[in-house]
C-alpha cells in the first residue's frame, strides 16, 4: 500500500516540479501536518540529497521525518537506540550529510552522532570517540568532507566525523572559558563557524587543518546568536536573538562584527536564518511566530506571518528543493511550513536564472531540471544531490562546488570552471564538458558516459576510476 501512495504522491510532485522550482507565490505561507507522529516536537530541518526535507523528531514516538515538497510526510525509527532523543533539545541538530545521506545529533541516554541512510531508511548511531560526558548538539557537512558537530558537555568541543570511517575526533583548545559551542556551519573561508552560547556569547571559528579555535565577541549582545551563515558578499550573517535589541549581524572572515537593529513586535525575538536563493537572509521569528527576510545589501526587511498556524514556534529555515523557504515548526500543531521565495514564481517551463551570483549556495537536492543557470557563479555551492538535467550552464563558475551524487546529465557545461569541484558519484552522461576547467576536481565513481570532453582542461583531476589524470598522460579520457 505505501508503495502505492509513493507512486501516486511521486507523480504528483513531477507533475508540479516538471523543469522548474515551485511556483510560489512570495510571502505565502502554507504549513503540513498530516502524517507527522502524534505528540510529535518537530526539531530542526534539512533539505536532503534525494530532493526532499529531513527532519527531527523528539517527541513520544522519536523519529527521522521525511517530507516531499509537496507536502507528504513519512517518520522513520529503525536504528534509534532507547529513549532516542535526536536532533537534540532546542538544538536542530540535522544535516545533509557530503556522503549523500542525512546526519543528526542524539542527546538520548547514549549519546551518539546518527545518520539515516535515505535509500534504506535504516539509521546508524556513532558514540566511539566522543567525549566522557559528551553532549553532542548540532551538526553540518564541511568543507573537507566530514560532518562537524559542536558538543556542550563536560568537556565542551567541536568535534569531526568522518561518514565512511565513522572516526571522531573533538577539539577544544581555544575555545572559551564555560563554552557552550553551538550551530556549526561552513565559511567562505574553508573552515567550520559555530555559535557560542557560553559564559561569553560569541562566534567561533575552527580550522579544519589545524584545529585550532578562535572566538570572537566584540559587538555581540549578551543575548546570544544564531549560527552563522556564509553570504554572497563573502562575509557570515546571523540573527541576534535578543528580545530587548534585535538584530541582524555580519562577520566578516576576519572577525569583525557588525549589528544592524531591525524593530520587532513587544517580546519578539529573531531564532535562526539561512541564505535563500534570492540571496537575502531569511529569519525566523518567536513569541508570536513569523519571519523576517532581510536584504544583505540595503538592510531593509519585511515580516511575514500570514498563513502560520495558531500558536506557531517556527524554528530551522532552510531552501528547499523547490527554491522556496522551508521550516520546521514545533508549536501548537507540530508541522512543517513551506514560504514562498518569489523566486521562478511565474515560471511553469524552467526558471531562468541566468548570470544567478550566489556564491556559497545552498541548493542542496534542488530540482533544477532544465533551468537555465548560463553564466551563473555559484562558487563553493552545495549542489549535493541536485537534479540539474538538461540544464543549460554554459560558462557557469561552479568552482569549489559540491555536487556529490548530482545529476547533471545532458547539461550544457561548455566553459564552464570546475575547479576543486566534487562530482562524486555524480550522473554526467552526455553533458557537454568542451572546455570546461576541471582541474583539481574530484570525479571519482562519476558516470562520463557519452559526455563532450573535447578541449577539457585536467591537472590533478580524480578520474571517475579513481586515478589521477596527473599519472594517466594528463587526461581521463579512458579513466
Amino acid at each position: 500500500m505505501r508503495l502505492i501512495r509513493l507512486i501516486i504522491f511521486g507523480l504528483l510532485a513531477f507533475a508540479a516540479c516538471v523543469g522548474a522550482a515551485g511556483a510560489v507565490p512570495f510571502g505565502q505561507i502554507t504549513e503540513f501536518s498530516s502524517g507527522i507522529n502524534p505528540g510529535a516536537i518537530v526539531n530542526g530541518l534539512t533539505a536532503g540529497p534525494d530532493g526532499n526535507l529531513w527532519f527531527a523528531d523528539r517527541g513520544t514516538t522519536p523519529a527521522i521525518g521525511e517530507i516531499t515538497p509537496t507536502g507528504v510526510v513519512f517518520e522513520y525509527s529503525n536504528g534509534l537506540q532507547p529513549g532516542s532523543v535526536p536532533g537534540g533539545v532546542l538544538a536542530g541538530g540535522i544535516a545533509y550529510g557530503p556522503d549523500g545521506n542525512v546526519w543528526f545529533t542524539d542527546q538520548g541516554p547514549t549519546k551518539a552522532i546518527g545518520m539515516i541512510n535515505l535509500t534504506t531508511h535504516v539509521i546508524s548511531e556513532f558514540s566511539a570517540g566522543l567525549n566522557p560526558g559528551s553532549l553532542p548538539w548540532s551538526v553540518v557537512a564541511g568543507p573537507d568532507g566530514n560532518v562537524w558537530f559542536t558538543d556542550q558537555g563536560s568537556t565542551p568541543a567541536v568535534g569531526e566525523i568522518d561518514p565512511t570511517t565513522h572516526v571522531i575526533n573533538e577539539y577544544s583548545a581555544g575555545l572559551n572559558p564555560g563554552s557552550k559551542p553551538s550551530g556549526p556551519n561552513f565559511g567562505p573561508d574553508g573552515n567550520v563557524w559555530f555559535s557560542d552560547t557560553g559564559a561569553t556569547k560569541a562566534i567561533g571559528r575552527i580550522n579544519v587543518g589545524t584545529h585550532m579555535i578562535t572566538e570572537f565577541s566584540a559587538g555581540l549582545s549578551p543575548a546570544g546568536v544564531d549560527r552563522p551563515k556564509p553570504g554572497p558578499d563573502g562575509n557570515l550573517w546571523f540573527p541576534d536573538r535578543s528580545v530587548s535589541a534585535p538584530a541582524v549581524g555580519m562577520i566578516t572572515p576576519g572577525g569583525v562584527i557588525t549589528e544592524f537593529p531591525v524593530t520587532l513586535p513587544p517580546g519578539q525575538s529573531l531564532f535562526s536564518s539561512a541564505i535563500g536563493p534570492d540571496g537575502a537572509l531569511w529569519v525566523t521569528e518567536r513569541n508570536p511566530g513569523g519571519f523576517l527576510r532581510f536584504d544583505l545589501a540595503t538592510h531593509q526587511y519585511t515580516q511575514l506571518s500570514a498563513g502560520l498556524n495558531p500558536g506557531s514556534n517556527p524554528g530551522t529555515v532552510f531552501v528547499g528543493p523547490d527554491l522556496n523557504m522551508w521550516s520546521s515548526d514545533s508549536g501548537t500543531t507540530p508541522a512543517i511550513a513551506q514560504l514562498g521565495s518569489g523566486v521562478c514564481s511565474s515560471s511553469s517551463q524552467g526558471c531562468n536564472l541566468r548570470g544567478l551570483n550566489l556564491p556559497n549556495v545552498v541548493f542542496v537536492g534542488a530540482q533544477l531540471q532544465g533551468d537555465n543557470l548560463q553564466r551563473s557563479q555559484l562558487r563553493n555551492a552545495r549542489l549535493i544531490g541536485a537534479d540539474l538535467e538538461g540544464d543549460n550552464l554554459d560558462n557557469a563558475g561552479l568552482a569549489g562546488a559540491q555536487l556529490q551524487v548530482a545529476n547533471l546529465s545532458g547539461a550544457n557545461l561548455r566553459g564552464a570552471s570546475l575547479a576543486g569541484a566534487n562530482l562524486t558519484r555524480a550522473g554526467l552522461a552526455g553533458a557537454n564538458f568542451e572546455g570546461v576547467d576541471l582541474s583539481g576536481a574530484d570525479l571519482d565513481g562519476a558516470d562520463v558516459s557519452g559526455a563532450n570532453l573535447h578541449r577539457v582542461v585536467w591537472s590533478n583531476t580524480t578520474c571517475p576510476d579513481g586515478t589521477n589524470s596527473n599519472g594517466d598522460g594528463g587526461t581521463c579520457v579512458g579513466h
